[in-house]
């Protein structure tokens, strides 16, 4: 057996061992590598797709992210945009903007804490804030948390599907399925971890 063919059955055995982790403990192996995540820069791809039209519409950007409570989202398209800054917020869907204090916006202060618990790799957390039943499945290179809403309700998520790679714990994708059947996926790639964010990253527009 020569070097190059042992190499590729140890790494083979080795994938197959982290993908043996035990269903039970992937949430506290992902909650420990998102609670040591200093900051992320990444490229990302929203797709949003509304039911009632089955249309879709792509979105792309980069994504910045500082622990604990800093999150950007600069859209190469001038109708998107999110920062999470601290107390402070600004959002930009399909043109129309709004900023403000998180804290007194109960429609920001919900999608703040969902976004940075998805980021930090809460899902037990995210489960039990939106009444969800947590599914973890182990696919290729990644573990995905399936969060399931126990009850149909007006508002929020059916489903909230997070992929995390399984070689250092960060997330990969969000796939959010409202009770509506609209769908938002963020996708992101190029992941850099612990890099220098420069603080104007999350600067809120004036605009």
């Amino acid at each position: 057996m020569n070097m190059k063919h042992l190499f590729t059955i140890l790494l083979a055995f080795l994938g197959l061992a982290t993908m043996q982790l035990p269903a039970a403990e992937v949430p506290a192996k992902i909650g420990t590598a998102g609670a040591a995540l200093t900051s992320m820069e990444a490229s990302f791809t929203h797709v949003k797709t509304v039911k009632a039209t089955g249309k879709s519409i792509t979105f792309t950007g980069t994504y910045y992210y500082t622990a604990t409570d800093r999150l950007a989202m600069h859209y190469a398209q001038d109708s998107e945009g999110l920062v999470l800054n601290a107390d402070r917020f600004f959002i930009r869907r399909g043109g129309k903007a709004n900023k403000g204090h998180i804290s007194k916006v109960n429609q920001m202060e919900k999608l703040s804490a969902l976004l940075f618990a998805c980021i930090r790799g809460e899902v037990q957390s995210v489960a039990d804030d939106n009444n969800a039943t947590l599914a973890v499945k182990s696919e290729k290179s990644a573990w995905v948390i399936t969060l399931t809403a126990k009850k149909k309700a007006s508002k929020g998520y059916a489903k909230i599907v997070l992929r995390y790679r399984q070689d250092d714990g960060l997330l990969e994708s969000l796939r959010f399925e409202e009770f509506n059947g609209n769908v938002n996926e963020y996708t992101l790639k190029d992941c850099k971890a612990g890099v220098v964010i420069p603080a104007a990253k999350f600067d809120i527009p004036k605009k």
